[in-house]
């Protein structure tokens, strides 16, 4: 039983060190100074939340599926006394998005920057339950390896559902404290706008990764791995 993180996709993630390097370069030093006068304007954010169906594979074998495991999370220990290995898995895609409006105002230097709006998107793209294919949809383990697989899948929901505010609340707080700002051009302009949002909502996605991790060490614990063995003969 293991829940992995296939993919962290578009346009944040976990790269909060990256992003607060660039963060830290001299056109952020100049969003300070004296060529953007006035507070940033109220802008509107709105902060969706992606959870697509889930998919159901049942074609792969217990060693395909740890194979599987050991693409999308190398660190996964697949050592663990279960049933003699691997026998379910669950796999998510993550998506994490900015769709900006943004007003500019021409100065000797450059172009002032406002954020006016920001629709951001962020959960998942895909998510999808492995079940080891040596048991049969009818079967006791079948129905407990596929129990305790939706457990992962209801906490990587509920963690991003947890998220929302806090994401939505931190765009609001890096619009205050880094608009408007000065950029050499529109372009530039664009890209230092993404910047700005990734690494404002860092630490809330870091925040959320670390809570259900927790959880997920729980559900893939020994402890609980035996529970759910007592429940069948059929292994």
């Amino acid at each position: 039983f293991r829940a992995a993180v296939l993919a962290l996709a578009a346009s944040a993630g976990l790269q909060g060190a990256a992003a607060a390097a660039e963060m830290a370069k001299p056109d952020d030093a100049a969003a300070e100074g004296p060529a953007c006068p006035g507070p940033a304007p109220q802008a509107l954010v709105s902060a969706q939340i992606r959870l697509p169906s889930v998919s159901h594979d049942l074609s792969l074998s217990g060693p395909d599926i740890a194979r599987r495991a050991a693409e999308v999370e190398p660190r996964i220990d697949h050592d663990h006394d279960w049933v003699d290995g691997t026998v379910g898995l669950t796999t998510v895609k993550f998506l994490s998005q900015f769709d900006t409006q943004l007003r500019f105002r021409k100065v000797e230097k450059g172009v002032c920057v406002e954020i006016r709006r920001v629709s951001a998107v962020f959960g998942f793209t895909d998510m999808t339950v492995y079940v080891a294919s040596e048991y049969g949809t009818a079967s006791c383990a079948y129905k407990e390896v596929l129990n305790h697989e939706h457990k992962h899948l209801e906490i990587f929901r509920n963690e991003v559902l947890k998220a929302r505010r806090p994401f939505a609340d931190a765009i609001e707080y890096a619009i205050r404290t880094k608009t408007p700002f000065l950029a050499p051009d529109r372009e530039t302009a664009d890209v230092q706008v993404q910047k700005i949002l990734e690494a404002g909502v860092q630490p809330v996605l870091a925040n959320m990764w670390l809570q259900g991790d927790a959880k997920h060490e729980l559900l893939d614990s020994q402890e609980s791995y035996r529970r759910t063995e007592r429940h069948c003969a059929d292994w």
